[in-house]
């Protein structure tokens, strides 16, 4: 799971509105490609632990992308290339979502 959370410069709005909110949680899952070199990654978004609990997603929002694909490549040759595994797709993630400026905790994988 991945706590994200506004920042100054990096806004959580509900999607069409001018409605801040100022961290959600979020559930990381994708697939793996077979080419080794790319991972395309989702995220599910819930308001709180409450509404994660209770399994009511809130796929809602403006600020960042829900779908993204990171490239693993370090290199051209596949035996450098990152490992499609689920601690690397929240790495990544959270890479990116600091990279907007939101702060962001990975916790209970």
């Amino acid at each position: 799971m991945i706590t994200i959370n506004s920042t100054e410069t990096a806004k959580i709005l509900v999607k069409g509105t001018d409605i801040e909110i100022t961290s959600v949680l979020a559930r990381v899952g994708g697939t793996i490609n077979f080419d080794g070199k790319t991972f395309p990654v989702a995220l599910k978004l819930y308001k709180d632990a409450t509404a994660y609990d209770e399994n009511k997603e809130m796929n809602t929002v403006d600020g960042f992308e829900l779908f993204k694909t990171f490239d693993l490549s370090n290199g051209d040759d596949p035996l450098t290339y990152k490992p499609q595994t689920i601690q690397v797709a929240h790495d990544e993630y959270k890479a990116y979502l600091e990279g907007l400026g939101f702060t962001a905790t990975i916790s209970g994988l």
